[in-house]
């Protein structure tokens, strides 16, 4: 009787220990939750608390799930949670991935993309909307649109070594009374996410399929609050470089926003970082926006032929050597780019046909003559649907 309740005694002692160790790192710390979820989620900064927190595709809770493709990015968030009072050098780091037959490992947030695959680590920055817009014409009618878009919203992506050029990481997290002085709900619970991009191997030689594991360390003050373990398996398959589908975004007017830069330095970044992603990034270039220009046809012919998304050109990523598909000539009826009567429509027209003909014959360019049309422009439509058809080298052709 005596030895049974000897063992019970130390089965407590040791529930109270494990719960200890389990527990300590957020002793005395600004953070108290920490979290994962997929790339396809808003996660706001305050006043919503997502029904996902405890389970979803990738987090079971205890640890981050992950499945991929040689030569494919995977993308997740850890999203730390702080009490009112915000929390001071704060950094989260994510640890190279180590099979577990061969340990062999990959990837680490100093390399650059290559093919043994390579982890970047962005911190999420956040847009205060105050009222959201009511695009009904996007979403067919109000019940369609998503709800609660105002307050604090995740927006674009900041690599850490921005922060760390200006000496701004490990960063600190603002208190509550900083974020928004109307937010002083009990239930208010502020959040910073981190966005994480990781780089499968496209190296299938050199890195074998199956199990790999890996860790987000997040520290505060330079102290360990949280550990998260990462289970990935690489799947034996390759994903091709050349896409079955094509997504493209139109980017504009970022140029004042980089002003130590020149154009060609913003336009090779942006190029590089959407074509990394598999998106490409076009529409907004002088080259769209203007008349036709041998000079600036020319100087745009690597993004169309693959030329410029090379190791040698300073790209790194999926997509190597591969060429955009499609080619806008002028963006949201942008009239003078092709002219403004059927003279000067056709003329315009034999040289982009002519050059495209000669220069770029796999890509499917097109004149973007008007974007969402109301009905009193559907005359200004059909007088240049008219126009469209021209004469190429003896040839009647349709570019529509």
């Amino acid at each position: 009787m005596q030895l049974h309740s000897y063992l019970i005694f130390e089965k407590k002692k040791n529930y109270l220990f494990f719960f200890f160790l389990f527990s300590v790192g957020f002793l005395n710390a600004q953070i108290k939750n920490v979290w994962a979820i997929g790339d396809g989620e808003k996660i706001f900064k305050t006043g919503f608390v997502s029904p996902e927190k405890n389970i979803n595709s990738i987090w079971n809770g205890h640890k981050i799930q992950l499945k991929g493709l040689y030569n494919e990015i995977l993308a997740f968030q850890v999203v730390l949670e702080t009490d009112t009072s915000g929390a001071k050098q704060v950094s989260v780091e994510v640890q190279p991935f180590i099979h577990q037959v061969t340990h062999q490992n990959f990837g680490s947030a100093s390399d650059s993309y290559g093919d043994d695959g390579c982890i970047d680590i962005f911190i999420e920055h956040y847009l205060f909307v105050k009222d959201s817009t009511h695009p009904n014409w996007y979403y067919g009618s109000p019940k369609a649109m998503p709800q609660k878009m105002t307050g604090w919203i995740p927006d674009a992506l900041i690599p850490i070594s921005a922060y760390k050029n200006i000496k701004k990481y490990p960063i600190d997290l603002s208190p509550l009374s900083e974020i928004d002085p109307s937010l002083k709900s009990i239930n208010t619970i502020p959040t910073q996410a981190f966005w994480i991009d990781v780089y499968l191997p496209r190296d299938k030689k050199s890195f074998q399929p199956g199990s790999y594991t890996s860790k987000v360390i997040v520290r505060e003050s330079g102290k360990v609050v949280k550990t998260i373990p990462i289970e990935l398996e690489l799947l034996p398959w390759y994903l091709p470089d050349t896409n079955q589908h094509t997504i493209w975004l139109y980017t504009e007017n970022v140029y004042p926003y980089f002003p130590s830069l020149s154009h060609n330095e913003i336009d090779r970044m942006l190029k590089f970082e959407g074509h990394k992603h598999r998106v490409d990034i076009m529409g907004g270039f002088t080259v769209n926006k203007t008349s036709f220009n041998a000079e600036n046809l020319k100087a745009y012919l690597p993004y169309l032929n693959g030329d410029a998304y090379r190791p040698n050109n300073g790209y790194e990523g999926p997509g190597i050597g591969v060429g955009e598909k499609i080619f806008p000539i002028g963006m949201y009826g942008d009239d003078p780019v092709m002219g403004n009567d059927s003279i000067t429509v056709q003329q315009q027209a034999n040289l982009w046909v002519s050059w495209f003909k000669k220069f770029a014959p796999n890509v499917q360019y097109f004149w973007y003559l008007i974007d969402e049309p109301k009905p009193e422009q559907y005359s200004f439509i059909k007088k240049r649907h008219r126009w469209q058809a021209v004469v190429v080298h003896g040839m009647t052709e349709r570019q529509g």
